[in-house]
């Protein structure tokens, strides 16, 4: 089936002699209707800085606009119809802009503004016909007014650039208030609806809600981008991606060494292919998966593409993120009661007999089904089973529909063994993807030797007023593409950038360009709200101080990690920002948030979201990143309080925090969810930024409450003494690997190594053992000094174990395979038996170490002291030892 015209989408309804062309002056005469007054109203909110009530301005003054008074008269109900909608998208514009509005006119001014812009309008040429009703958003008179309404909007103080990219979004507005128009008054235009002799049929209809539900797509990446102007869609460029195909090799060496399978990554431009297979969806599977990290750009992607096809296509588009949709149910009812909720759309798409025969459905968030509750893999296994199977039934009975599943690249990784389809999963590449890396994939169009930082930072350069030509000189150095490569990073770097307050080195971080953004936006706030005093009017960020205000988007964002890791309820912060005795700050907050003057954080950071079933209201991360960095910041200032308490029971044994009441406080906070990487690279930054006697005294404490949970046992806070054994488990384990990770970041800086103050030698051996397979817990060994310790026989397989010391440890036939032992102390230590199969031995000091047995097989020996080792019997095959006389 080939991509179809959009304009064959819906039949266009006979004109019954209704193709009228008039001056707009003319029509508003004939619906006494006065632009100038409502554009006053609303120009007189932007001036006194409140925030705009439609009922005061829009509402009163359409109420005036009597609908009976027409008559019968079809084309003058169509101009009321469409005076009213453009009137009301006027006010919507301006009202989702109003934080731009910085060099407001005085009333003198905004009179001028008002008389000029009804002028101007009055001389458009409005010709109504059934076109009309068709593609509404294609009214002449739209792109009549685009000048005069950039100028109006310049004229209410928003800057030339923003004006005119405000202005773009006119159209857009237009359509969705024609449809609220009409949804709130439909009795005005009974008899327009007539003359059509009844057009909006059943079919007729449908089709309209789906031509709406493109055109609400569309806005979703015209809207504002955070608190720019302008879109994303003005910024955006095109992802590249790759699939895995294995090389076709000599079946047999394959079979005998499987390890050294050869996978080829083939580099695709991602729109091109998802396009190529809606061209021919037979030809590939039905479900494919598009996989990358925290701000690759693949939601981004998912709603640009999920725009384009259903504008410029036939073919009906469905964009749904995932936390938003019921993963636990069956799929088919599970869409039911989706688009119940959807003001568009009617119906199943999925249902076996009225649903659509053609149909594409792109599910956004795979990673955020941790939100029904269950462990995030399960729920997205079950999930990613009844897609297929679903999918592939309807398929069965010559349907055509075809989904994308989106997600971060750990979730698609869960799921990935039922993934076994040719192309069936794309990841997501950066924007710049460095020569030396190049050579790691198939590029057979060479689209990875474009540095598309170049294209973004023009692109915004255009769309800001900032006239950038290129990505910055001084942000092209080496250690910021990390960063800069990734499209939402790179867009915090512009953001700080324009800001000039961070001067951009090699030890940059991510941290400092939230730090920055955060304190702009409080800044920002503040000086709103000075203005709005000096006016007498109440524009309360809450009068918080920013310290303050920053202590309660940790309070939300640590809320939110002990939730669903994207949502928290208010009662839920509530209840944390009264344990962490700031409460009094969150009334402030919420006061500003209700003001609706935190625009940055709400529509970038966090928004408050619909209410829940039981009513309570829910704030919401709409990047997990900003949430990660806050919760980071959250657990640095428990760490210095732990610290802090600690010292000043070491000062006074009747003052402080004692190990036990430290422990319970880490438990409270880190028990609850894991640790992951993601976090802890904002923690790990956070540690970089700190004096080295902070973190030599902190890791001082991470020791001794290490040697404490190993000793005694961890002590549970009483809130958690009633849950289950298993469930007491998790929780152990999630607070020991906080322990064990942040010792590992702290002493990777210190370059100090822990020596654990334990009661036996075997006590540390049966601590690991207790838990049945390491968890992320084998990465942080790092550091520790073991040495003296029994050993033997743990699965320490892929362990990172860099420079710890194993003096007279006992190893015997543990399993050290692949794991990281460089710069590691192993001096008469015995790993008689031990498998390390490729494990990393380099610069370690293994003299007089007892190897005898040991498979040492593809291991990394380079630098090592192996004086006096004994190798007697060792396997050395694949070793810088092979076929030398040890």
């Amino acid at each position: 089936m080939t991509l179809q015209q959009k304009g064959d989408a819906v039949a266009e309804l006979p004109d019954n002699g209704l193709n009228i062309s008039k001056p707009v002056a003319l029509w508003n005469r004939e619906i006494k209707a006065e632009p100038r007054k409502l554009l006053l109203g609303i120009g007189k909110m932007v001036i006194e800085g409140a925030m705009l009530d439609w009922s005061d301005i829009g509402g009163a003054a359409l109420d005036t606009l009597d609908a009976a008074g027409l008559g019968k008269k079809p084309g003058e109900l169509a101009w009321l119809l469409i005076y009213r909608a453009l009137t009301a998208a006027l006010f919507e514009l301006v009202d989702n802009h109003f934080d731009l509005f910085r060099n407001r006119p005085d009333e003198e001014q905004l009179k001028a503004l008002s008389v000029r812009f009804e002028e101007e309008m009055g001389r458009a040429e409005v010709t109504i016909n059934p076109k009309f009703f068709d593609r509404p958003g294609e009214l002449p008179l739209l792109q009549d007014l685009h000048e005069p309404v950039a100028a109006w909007l310049q004229g209410l103080g928003a800057k030339q650039t923003n004006a005119e990219q405000i202005a773009c979004r006119l159209p857009d507005y237009f359509v969705f208030a024609l449809h609220e128009t009409w949804k709130k008054a439909p009795q005005d235009y009974a008899e327009l609806k007539n003359h059509f002799d009844s057009p909006f049929t059943k079919a007729t209809e449908e089709a309209r809600s789906w031509q709406l539900y493109a055109q609400h797509l569309q806005r979703q990446v015209s809207d504002r981008m955070f608190a720019e102007a302008f879109g994303v869609d003005k910024v955006y460029v095109p992802l590249r991606a790759y699939y895995e195909e294995k090389e076709q090799g000599d079946e047999h060496s394959q079979e005998l060494e499987p390890q050294r399978d050869q996978v080829k990554k083939i580099v695709v431009d991602l729109e091109s292919e998802f396009r190529s297979w809606l061209h021919n969806p037979a030809a590939g599977p039905a479900v494919r998966f598009i996989s990358g990290g925290p701000g690759s750009g693949k939601s981004t992607f998912a709603k640009v593409f999920a725009a384009r096809i259903a504008q410029e296509t036939n073919i009906p588009c469905l964009y749904i993120p995932l936390h938003l949709f019921d993963a636990t149910d069956n799929l088919i009812t599970a869409m039911e009661h989706h688009i119940r909720n959807n003001p568009f759309l009617s119906g199943n798409p999925l249902d076996a007999n009225t649903g659509k025969d053609r149909l594409l459905i792109i599910f956004d968030g795979l990673d955020e089904l941790a939100l029904q509750g269950k462990a995030a893999s399960e729920v997205a296994n079950n999930f990613v089973d009844e897609v297929l199977r679903r999918i592939q039934e309807g398929n069965n009975y010559h349907k055509q529909r075809q989904v994308i599943i989106t997600g971060r690249t750990i979730a698609v990784q869960s799921v990935a063994t039922k993934l076994r389809e040719h192309k069936q999963i794309s990841s997501v590449l950066p924007y710049f993807v460095a020569e030396k890396e190049q050579e790691k994939y198939h590029d057979p169009d060479g689209l990875l030797a474009e540095d598309q930082r170049q294209k973004w930072w023009r692109q915004y350069g255009e769309a800001a007023g900032k006239g950038y030509a290129s990505l910055p000189a001084d942000l092209g150095r080496e250690h910021l593409a990390e960063i800069t490569a990734q499209p939402l990073l790179n867009y915090l770097v512009a953001l700080s950038y324009d800001r000039k307050t961070i001067k951009f080195t090699d030890d940059t971080t991510l941290n400092q360009i939230y730090a920055d953004l955060i304190s702009a936006v409080y800044w920002r706030r503040y000086e709103e709200e000075q203005r709005g005093k000096n006016r007498g009017v109440n524009t309360c960020t809450g009068d918080l101080e920013e310290q303050q205000f920053i202590r309660v988007l940790e309070e939300i964002a640590l809320a939110v990690w002990h939730g669903d890791g994207r949502t928290a309820t208010v009662s839920g912060i509530q209840k944390k920002c009264e344990s962490g005795g700031i409460d009094k700050y969150l009334e402030k907050f919420q006061e500003g948030a209700k003001a609706g003057v935190t625009r940055l954080l709400t529509a970038f950071y966090f928004r408050q979201s619909d209410n829940r079933q039981d009513g309570d209201p829910t704030f919401e991360f709409t990047h997990k990143s900003f949430g990660e960095y806050l919760t980071a910041l959250r657990i640095i200032r428990l760490l210095r309080q732990m610290q802090k308490q600690r010292r000043r029971r070491q000062e006074d044994p009747d003052d402080g925090w004692s190990k036990k009441d430290a422990l319970q406080h880490w438990t409270g906070f880190c028990a609850v969810t894991a640790i992951d990487r993601d976090l802890l690279r904002f923690i790990s930054n956070e540690f970089r930024s700190m004096q080295e006697n902070e973190l030599l005294d902190l890791q001082g404490m991470m020791r001794e409450l290490l040697s404490y949970t190993i000793n005694q046992g961890l002590p549970f806070p009483n809130v958690f003494l009633s849950k289950g054994f298993k469930e007491h488990l998790s929780l152990a384990r999630n607070t020991e690997e906080a322990l064990l990770a942040v010792h590992f970041h702290i002493a990777k800086l210190t370059k100090q190594v822990s020596r654990l103050d334990l009661e036996s030698d075997r006590a540390f051996g049966e601590w690991i053992a207790r838990v049945r397979g390491l968890d992320d817990r084998a990465g942080w060994l790092g550091f520790l000094n073991l040495s003296g310790y029994f050993l033997a026989g743990i699965d320490f397989y892929w362990a990172n174990f860099t420079m710890s010391h194993f003096e007279d440890s006992s190893l015997r036939y543990s399993i050290l395979a692949r794991a990281n032992l460089s710069e590691a102390h192993l001096e008469k230590s015995s790993l008689l038996g031990a498998n390390l199969i490729e494990a990393n031995l380099k610069g370690s000091n293994l003299k007089d170490a007892e190897l005898v047995w040991a498979n040492l097989q593809d291991a990394l020996l380079e630098g090592a002291n192996l004086e006096g080792t004994d190798l007697t019997g060792a396997i050395l095959t694949g070793t810088i030892l092979e076929n030398k006389d040890v």
